[in-house]
């Protein structure tokens, strides 16, 4: 199922995950569990429940045998680590939440962070809710969000870190979409110190979601789906809203997957790159 190069990878990662991120040997047999799972299905649904430690916080966790890929994309290939400065206590927009491997890493980096996750469809939100439903700095938003407020088809993919607004055919849900300037006008956020997107294809219409509240956010990190997003005017929208591109970020399965990282930042504000 997975090619000799893959192998060695993923027996890197597990060594990472299991080794240095389980906080018990029960956590440590859990996880072992998924990776062994996925070399007969990499779509595996059963459920399975561990504790991370992440620089001596812990947190218990529960996920699908298969969501083992997106801890592995997040905590080991750290697709989310920022170059540019963010504050001490930030307030970070999750947009595309999935189960909450996000907002561990997040937490892990920002200990500080207040995080508001959006996540659509109820099954990842069920499990986002268990992960972080009584976690005093994450708020959690049942929803999808777009360029306006209102109810989108959303179709599900076989594995749940790919649903998405685009597609034909299949399984699909109706499901409640919001706008974030609607969003941090009502809570009264005064500055995004970090937009995290990974929606599937909807990057562009979150942007224009924000309106002028996208003169609030001072960092964007995210995924860009190139099937589906026109690249040329998702990044001109952000040069013309006073971003800078300072990363491009080649995932590991990028190219087949037909996705690839960036990193933007506000011009007038400050960019640290990070050793």
């Amino acid at each position: 199922m997975f090619a000799l190069g893959s192998k060695v990878r993923r027996v890197k990662e597990a060594r990472f995950i299991v080794g240095e991120c389980a906080a018990d040997r029960r956590s440590q047999a859990a996880l072992m569990t998924c990776y062994a799972s996925i070399l007969r299905d990499v779509t595996d649904r059963k459920e399975v429940d561990f504790r991370i430690s992440l620089s001596g916080r812990v947190f218990p966790f529960t996920m699908r045998r298969s969501d083992i890929f997106t801890l592995g994309e997040i905590l080991h290939e750290q697709q989310y680590r920022l170059a540019s400065y963010v504050p001490n206590n930030p307030t970070i927009i999750d947009a595309g939440a999935n189960i909450g491997v996000t907002a561990l890493w997040f937490l892990w980096q920002y200990p500080g962070a207040t995080i508001h996750a959006f996540e659509p469809e109820p099954d990842n939100f069920r499990l986002l809710q268990a992960n972080f439903g009584s976690h005093p700095q994450v708020v959690l938003n049942q929803a999808g969000l777009g360029a306006q407020v209102g109810r989108l088809q959303l179709h599900l993919g076989e594995h749940g870190a790919v649903h998405s607004f685009f597609g034909e055919g299949g399984r699909s849900l109706d499901v409640q979409v919001l706008t974030l300037a609607d969003y941090v006008e009502k809570h009264q956020i005064a500055c995004v110190d970090v937009l995290k997107l990974d929606v599937e294809g909807s990057e562009l219409d979150v942007l224009k979601g924000l309106g002028e509240a996208l003169s609030r956010v001072q960092v964007i990190v995210g995924e860009v789906h190139e099937r589906v997003v026109d690249q040329r005017a998702f990044y001109e929208y952000l040069r013309e809203h006073g971003f800078v591109v300072v990363r491009r970020i080649d995932f590991i399965d990028g190219e087949h997957e037909g996705v690839h990282g960036f990193e933007a930042v506000k011009q007038s504000a400050r960019a640290v790159a990070r050793p």
